[in-house]
C-alpha cells in the first residue's frame, strides 16, 4: 500500500509585496490527526477536479471530437481509416456538447463539484494547454518509467 509522506497544499507561490512569508506548511502524518486529515481531503478534492475536468473533459472528449472533425474533413467518405473510426467517433461532438451544456453551462457543476463554472473553465484550459498526443501515448510512458524496453508485458 502506498501511502503519502507528507502533503503540501500550493506550489512554490512568491508574494507579490516584498518580505512578505505566505503560509505553506508540509502536512505529516505525524502532525495533528484533524490537519493531516484537512490536508489528504484537500488534495483527494484537486485531484478528482482535475481528473474530471482536465482529464476527462479536455483529453478525453474535447481532443477526441477535435479528431473527429480533422477526420469528417480531411478524409473522404470512403477512405478505409474514415470507415474504421467512424464507429468510435460517431458521438464524440454530441457527447462534448453535452458534457459543455450539463457540466459548464448549468448549475449541475456547483452541486458535484466544489468549483464554480469559471474556475472549471480555467481548469480545462490549462489541461489543454499542457496536453501533447507524445505524453498521452501509454506505451512510451511505461517505457520511460520501466526505462528498459525488454521488461514490458507483451513487447517483442
Amino acid at each position: 500500500q502506498v501511502l503519502p509522506l507528507c502533503i503540501r497544499l500550493y506550489n512554490d507561490v512568491e508574494s507579490e509585496v516584498p518580505g512578505q512569508v505566505i503560509n505553506n506548511p508540509i502536512y505529516t502524518p505525524d502532525d495533528n490527526i484533524w490537519a493531516w486529515t484537512m490536508a489528504k481531503l484537500y488534495f483527494n478534492s484537486a485531484e478528482f477536479h482535475y481528473h474530471i475536468l482536465g482529464l476527462v473533459g479536455t483529453q478525453t472528449i474535447y481532443v477526441s471530437a477535435l479528431i473527429q472533425c480533422m477526420v469528417n474533413k480531411s478524409l473522404s467518405v470512403h477512405h478505409p481509416v474514415r470507415q474504421l473510426l467512424s464507429p468510435h467517433l460517431r458521438a464524440c461532438l454530441a457527447f462534448a456538447k453535452r458534457f459543455e451544456q450539463t457540466f459548464l453551462r448549468s448549475p449541475l457543476l456547483n452541486q458535484i463539484l466544489s468549483v464554480s463554472s469559471s474556475s472549471a473553465r480555467k481548469i480545462m484550459t490549462l489541461a489543454y494547454r499542457n496536453f501533447d498526443f507524445a505524453n498521452a501515448a501509454f506505451k512510451h510512458d511505461w517505457r520511460e518509467r520501466m526505462k528498459q524496453e525488454s521488461d514490458l508485458p507483451g513487447d517483442h
